[in-house]
């Protein structure tokens, strides 16, 4: 935990051998070091907290105070309500203790607040996630290409570093408002290209394939329109991660009304950028197989009497065959 870290960013009891100190070119003949140790220790300390505040470890405790035998349910629903407190002290003592760390090599701590939510006792818990953001792209890039292939492996650093590619990917999909860039967003794609080919040099360009199509999206200039694709699984394949296909298995008519609703928007959102002309065939060509997929097995789930009433299986019915409607007018002709 954050809380109990020990260790400081610099310190004698931390290997002073050449390869785990990272000399970083700042320009203008300046430099700055940094110790392999306290960075792994940063990623150790993150894991620590997404691991406490994960949503099952919040249920054990939250639970564990329920069988504990007290009398007293303001004490237990007080327990459960302090989680939020917890969290948010836990997350600034992290960033506090590894403040000259983060600074260093570029990077900044953000918690992700508003997960699964445990409910007892008239109170709620929700799970947290620690994430990083690049707070200072030019100096994140300094600090890759600072190190070395074999010095990532033998510090143990590697691993750290492909979990933060994943993070930093994650980010952009579920987290980075892109019709409104904040300033980590701007950090992370005024330096994605160079900060992508040090991965590659290190010898970690697998696990920068994500950030790689974020890239070629956004140098094509059809990023907004694909991260709306991709969030919201408009191109999963039928059976597959509950897609366009599958919606009518477990949704009423109010929310398979807003899916395809969502769906069709993001179809038009395409079609009104140039530069998203590919995507917007795609998702195109696959909406239209879905709806189409999507009707043959409502007519299924009518005679199987899957739902209550005829009126419920009428309102879906109308909704797929509005959909399908809107996605033929949104056809591009030659």
């Amino acid at each position: 935990m954050a809380g109990e870290a020990t260790i400081p960013d610099e310190g004698p009891s931390q290997p002073n051998g050449p390869s785990s100190i990272v000399k970083i070119e700042l320009g203008e003949h300046r430099t700055e070091t940094v110790t392999i140790p306290s960075v792994n220790h940063l990623f150790v300390d993150i894991e620590q907290y997404n691991r406490q505040f994960s949503m099952g470890s919040i249920m054990a405790r939250g639970l564990s105070s329920m069988f504990k035998g007290w009398d007293d349910e303001d004490k237990i629903g007080e327990s459960i309500g302090k989680e939020a407190e917890h969290q948010q002290i836990t997350s600034e003592a992290l960033s506090v203790i590894h403040q000259g760390t983060l600074s260093r090599i570029g990077l900044s701590l953000e918690p992700i607040n508003g997960g699964a939510t445990f409910m007892g006792l008239g109170q709620e818990a929700s799970s947290g996630e620690m994430r990083a953001n690049v707070s200072d792209g030019r100096r994140f890039v300094s600090f890759l290409h600072a190190l070395q292939p074999d010095q990532v492996q033998a510090t143990g650093l590697r691993p750290n570093l492909e979990s933060l590619s994943g993070v930093l990917a994650a980010q952009v999909l579920t987290n980075y408002d892109l019709r409104q860039p904040s300033d980590e967003t701007l950090q992370l794609f005024g330096n994605l290209g160079k900060i992508v080919d040090e991965y590659k040099r290190l010898g970690m360009g697998q696990s920068v394939e994500r950030l790689q199509t974020y890239l070629e999206h956004s140098r094509q200039g059809d990023l907004r329109e694909f991260v709306t694709v991709e969030r919201n699984g408009y191109l999963s394949e039928p059976g597959h991660n509950f897609g366009p296909a599958d919606w009518q298995a477990d949704s009423g008519p109010e929310s398979l009304k807003n899916r395809w609703g969502g769906a069709i928007e993001a179809l038009r959102m395409s079609k009104a950028n140039p530069k998203a002309r590919p995507l917007y065939d795609q998702l195109h060509s696959h909406l239209l197989k879905c709806v189409k997929i999507a009707r043959g097995d409502m007519k299924r789930l009518e005679e199987e009497n899957a739902y209550s009433s005829p009126e419920t299986r009428a309102e879906m019915a109308k909704v797929l065959e509005e959909a399908h409607m809107q996605i033929e007018d949104l056809m591009i002709i030659g």
